[in-house]
């Protein structure tokens, strides 16, 4: 006999020294911890360590520490507060309670949503109706769906059967490319990860969009739908133009719809009006560009407003044409509220061993003649030629030309033209022939140039450097040391 309770009080002591869990059956709950305290009078149950909790439905709650209210139905997690719901998703918080009379789980500090398909988001209080199915609150949270793209509200609504994720009032959207959105209503499917918003307005990031830090491209639109490969938005306006308080663009686009096919890489617009400080100017039932992230595709680019102190006002849309796999021209007609309007075309070509650049303009001049305005058309030609001559690796030979001619001393600078060979505050003119040898320890470059200053009178504005001859050898320069 002593030896049989010998025995039982060693497994006794066993047993409290491995910390084994210590189980809990409930009406409502199975209760394991490391450590259990129970109440009879109070009718309440304390776990301490490894607490995990679960419900007749196979709910799981697992946290440091737990308080179970039985009178009341109420449960209160502390400590590493882990959620786990039948539809696979899960809650991770610093605390949380679970009221069982009326089926609902409440959230508090640094609580976190993952919702089965992927998405996060993060709110100091979250409510869970689990009768209903809903995930809710009334404080701000960030939403990052499955691509990175961030969604700051301040207050949502998911409802877990219809995968659908809501908000009403201060919706701000950063996408993986930096484009920044704001709207007043959202909703997003989860599943089939779709968007809908209201009162929207984009802010693109300028890099991504393709501009200069001089502009700010943006949309502003009554509703927008997305969807991984398309998004429309109705009744929109769009604009490059810098924002300035309290002053309308120089120019917008505005569109019964935009349609942009993410697959086709293309943007749509249908029943189109360009305005021009708020006055309508042109009229497309529809056109088409390609978007930013497109390197060769014809269509129309970016439209452009210049205005200037000859010429007024002026509008430029340029038009793209891939004409082959080695060719390319973009056709930019600038018209003008009071003057004839001005053609530019970039012609580019790209051979087995060089590459040609084309840049030509025309006018046919001013409307009214003054003494400042004076008769006669306006046109430039610039062009550059560079061919690699190199046979193989051992050396580089290169020939390149380059012409520069204008009929008009101010043209460039009238019309502000500005594109990859002209600068419109630049009055010098190169014209100019060079030819580079190198192998080895020795370089050789032979030039000729004529150069025209347009700010100088006749007489003295062309400077000649012909020929041109560069020598540089290693050798020849050893000996020089010596």
């Amino acid at each position: 006999m002593q030896i049989k309770n010998r025995i039982i009080f060693i497994i006794i002591c066993f047993l409290n020294l491995s910390g084994i869990n210590i189980n809990l059956y409930a009406d409502e709950f199975n209760i394991s911890a490391l450590e259990i305290t129970i109440d009879k009078k109070n009718e309440i149950v304390i776990g301490k360590g490894s607490v995990e909790i679960s419900d007749k439905q196979g709910r799981i709650i697992k946290a440091d520490n737990a308080t179970y209210e039985k009178t009341k139905e109420f449960l209160l997690t502390e400590g590493s507060v882990e959620f786990f719901d039948t539809e696979g998703n899960t809650i991770t918080t610093d605390r949380a309670t679970y009221d069982k009379k009326n089926e609902i789980i409440t959230t508090y500090n640094n609580s976190e949503l993952t919702i089965k398909e992927g998405y996060k988001l993060t709110s100091n209080k979250v409510l869970y109706n689990t009768t209903k199915k809903i995930i809710s609150s009334d404080q701000n949270a960030t939403f990052t769906d499955t691509d990175g793209n961030i969604i700051k509200v301040s207050m949502f609504q998911y409802h877990i059967e219809k995968n659908l994720f809501s908000s009403v009032g201060e919706i701000n959207i950063v996408d993986i490319q930096k484009n920044k959105y704001f709207f007043k209503e959202l909703y997003i499917d989860t599943k089939k990860q779709e968007m809908i918003g209201s009162d929207v307005s984009v802010v693109l990031d300028q890099e991504n969009f393709g501009v200069s830090k001089e502009n700010d491209p943006r949309f502003a639109a009554n509703d927008i739908f997305m969807s991984e490969n398309k998004s429309i938005l109705s009744k929109s306006v769009f604009t490059v133009c810098k924002q300035r308080e309290g002053q309308c663009p120089p120019w917008l686009l505005q569109a019964k719809k935009i349609s942009h096919d993410k697959a086709k890489k293309t943007i749509y617009y249908e029943h189109a009006i360009l305005k021009v400080y708020d006055i309508p100017i042109f009229y497309f039932p529809l056109f088409f560009h390609p978007d930013p992230t497109v390197k060769r595709q014809s269509g129309f680019l970016a439209p452009f407003f210049t205005n200037t102190s000859g010429q007024g006002m002026g509008f430029g849309l340029p038009y793209y044409w891939a004409i082959s796999h080695d060719k390319d021209l973009t056709f930019t007609p600038k018209t003008y509220a009071n003057e004839n309007p001005l053609f530019l075309n970039e012609y580019r070509q790209a051979f087995k061993n060089g590459f040609l650049t084309l840049d030509t303009g025309y006018t046919e001049g001013y409307k009214n003649i003054t003494s400042t305005k004076t008769n006669g058309s306006r046109n430039h030609i610039f062009a550059e030629l560079n061919f690699d001559l190199s046979q193989d690796k051992s050396y580089e030979s290169n020939l390149s030309l380059k012409t520069q001619r204008t009929s008009n001393d101010t043209y460039f600078k009238i019309h502000d033209i500005n594109t990859a060979l002209v600068d419109s505050d630049s009055i010098n003119l190169e014209n100019k022939i060079s030819y580079e040898f190198s192998k080895n320890d020795m370089y050789i470059n032979i030039s000729g140039a004529a150069y025209e200053d347009l700010g100088k009178k006749t007489n003295n504005r062309y400077e000649y450097v012909s020929p041109n001859i560069y020598l540089e050898s290693l050798f020849l320069l050893k000996n020089l040391e010596l």
